[in-house]
């Protein structure tokens, strides 16, 4: 595929990502939700991660779902946002 077809796929996904007037509602278990927040927390830690805008929303989400997890910011809260930091696994 060359970088001009690539980059028509991309511009085309970006437009149907902009127009789509929706929210998207999703519905898990806890266990679910503690799962995905620490899988993405490892992804998020790729090195090309941080230049990648994709990945800054990635992260916004994550935060925001830890946030309506534990609102108030206290112990569940803390113990997950600790995933974005290596030095905090076991």
């Amino acid at each position: 595929m060359t970088i001009d077809e690539k980059k028509l796929i991309a511009d085309t996904a970006q437009r149907l990502i902009e127009a789509w007037p929706h929210p998207i509602i999703l519905e898990m278990s806890m266990s679910h939700a503690v799962g995905l927040i620490g899988t993405v927390q490892l992804a998020l830690r790729h090195p090309a991660a941080s230049r990648s805008p994709t990945m800054r929303q990635t992260r916004e989400m994550i935060v925001a779902l830890i946030e309506h997890i534990d609102p108030s910011r206290g112990d569940l809260y803390k113990s997950l946002m600790m995933g974005f930091d290596p030095k905090c696994d076991v």
